[in-house]
């Protein structure tokens, strides 16, 4: 299992890890847009991507978790619980915040509930 960043040749295994778990907002178009705007851990074995984290960050205080995602065959080994330490790692006096209804994975790693999460889009 390799952990690294992202590389232009991963858009079509990202872009088939977001659609296999049913994430088909994110067009081939819309990931490579992301790849230059966010932060990426990607995680391969056998050169195929089992995992991925985009994240974004102010490099001050926060990084804010936008997508983690494990292939199902996958989960229960570490991978997530790995992407998250690799964040840790890379920015190692901040701290990750993420809006999430995937509860058990974020409270198996520790993470604190803080309040409530708003969302409001402009014609709403």
């Amino acid at each position: 299992m390799v952990i690294r960043d992202i590389r232009a040749s991963d858009i079509d295994g990202i872009y088939n890890l977001y659609h296999l778990e049913g994430w088909k907002y994110f067009s081939k178009e819309l990931i490579d847009s992301l790849s230059v705007s966010s932060r990426w851990v990607v995680v391969e074995e056998d050169n195929k991507i089992i995992g991925v984290a985009r994240y974004l960050t102010d490099n001050n205080i926060t990084v804010f978790l936008c997508e983690i995602i494990v292939s199902e065959e996958n989960r229960r080994r570490g991978i997530g619980s790995a992407i998250i330490d690799e964040i840790f790692n890379r920015h190692v006096d901040l701290r990750i915040d993420v809006l999430s209804d995937a509860d058990e994975f974020y409270d198996s790693l520790r993470f604190r509930h803080l309040g409530k999460a708003y969302r409001k889009y402009r014609n709403e």
